[in-house]
Order: C-alpha cells, then sequence, then structure tokens
C-alpha cells in the first residue's frame, strides 16, 4: 500500500511539475526593430518600425513600457510615429509608455511604433547602437518581461558641411560689398549735407 501512495504521489508530482514548466513556457514574444537602411548620413532622418511578435501569452497584450538607449551626441531627441490600434508613446527621460487604443488585448504580430531618430547635422561618424531594453509588456494583470532589442547603423559624412562651407564662402564677399557701399553712401551724404 505504501508502494502504491509513493506511486501516485510521484505521479502528481510529475504533473504538476509538467504543468508549471508548460504555464512558465508560455507569456513569450519577440520585439523587433526593422531598419531600411544600415548606412546614415549626418542631417537624417532614421525610420524605426518596432513589433512584437510570436505573441505566446494567453490573454494578449495591451501595454508596454521600455528604456531606449541612443548616443545624444549623434541623435537629437526621440520622436514617435503612432502604430495603428496603439496610443502615440510617451517618453519620460528615457523610458517609453504605450497602450492599446481599445484597452483590449491582442495576441496578433503588430507593429507598437516607429522611432524617429534625426542624425545631428555633426555628429560623430561611425557605427553606433539604438537599443530598447528592458522591455514589459501587460496583459492587463501580468507583466512580462523581455531581454528587448536593439539595431546598429553607421553614420556617415553628409552634405552638410560642404553645403555650410560653401554658403560662408558666398556670403562673405557680399558682405565685404555692402561694408564699403554703405560707408560712401553715407560719407557722400554727409558731404552734400555740409
Amino acid at each position: 500500500m505504501k508502494k502504491f501512495i509513493s506511486m501516485i504521489m510521484m505521479i502528481l508530482l510529475i504533473i504538476m511539475t509538467m504543468i508549471s514548466y508548460t504555464s512558465a513556457a508560455s507569456n513569450t514574444y519577440s520585439v523587433n526593430m526593422y531598419l531600411e537602411d544600415t548606412q546614415y548620413k549626418q542631417g537624417d532622418t532614421i525610420y524605426i518600425p518596432v513589433k512584437l511578435e510570436d505573441i505566446d501569452i494567453e490573454q494578449g497584450v495591451v501595454a508596454f513600457n521600455t528604456i531606449i538607449e541612443y548616443d545624444k551626441e549623434v541623435f537629437e531627441t526621440v520622436k514617435f510615429q503612432k502604430a495603428d490600434q496603439w496610443q502615440t508613446p510617451t517618453l519620460v527621460e528615457d523610458l517609453i509608455h504605450s497602450t492599446t487604443d481599445s484597452m483590449q488585448p491582442s495576441k496578433e504580430d503588430q507593429e507598437i511604433m516607429t522611432l524617429v531618430l534625426k542624425v545631428k547635422s555633426y555628429a560623430k561618424l561611425g557605427e553606433t547602437q539604438i537599443e530598447l531594453s528592458e522591455f514589459e509588456v501587460s496583459d492587463t494583470e501580468n507583466t512580462i518581461e523581455n531581454a528587448g532589442a536593439a539595431v546598429s547603423v553607421e553614420i556617415i559624412e553628409g552634405d552638410n558641411i560642404q553645403n555650410t562651407v560653401q554658403q560662408v564662402q558666398n556670403e562673405k564677399p557680399k558682405a565685404n560689398i555692402q561694408v564699403p557701399l554703405i560707408i560712401g553712401v553715407t560719407t557722400t551724404l554727409i558731404i552734400i549735407l555740409l
């Protein structure tokens, strides 16, 4: 009888472990960032769609939070484009937050926002990374964490420096011609008035 009870207890323990493992295995999703190109010039604007995919969360997703990390010497302040069925994200310091328009959870693969970053006109050249870290989604009851996602871009020299130098060179002679002209007209007026 003891063997029979031990065997039943062992089977129950195995079943409970399997149920626990199955529930732990669910509640997963992936975060992906997509780029049109990997090279951008100084002064360019980069659009990065962000998607939640492979959502295996029983109730679905209703909100997300993440921290954005990027080189502030390369990019100006980040902005957002609203995705269908999602609110325009809010940014407080480096924390991004948004919810679905309807506040109803969804399990479908979906775009949740587009990051818009403008490369500074005099940004340092070379490779830089844009990362969404400490990513969390909410299913109305639970918060499910994820490592997040990152993309790397290479900043190359833009046309801005050459245009600025040429513009300054073109304006210089005009300023030099105008000063003597103003002095000449003023001197002529003073002589006529005297």
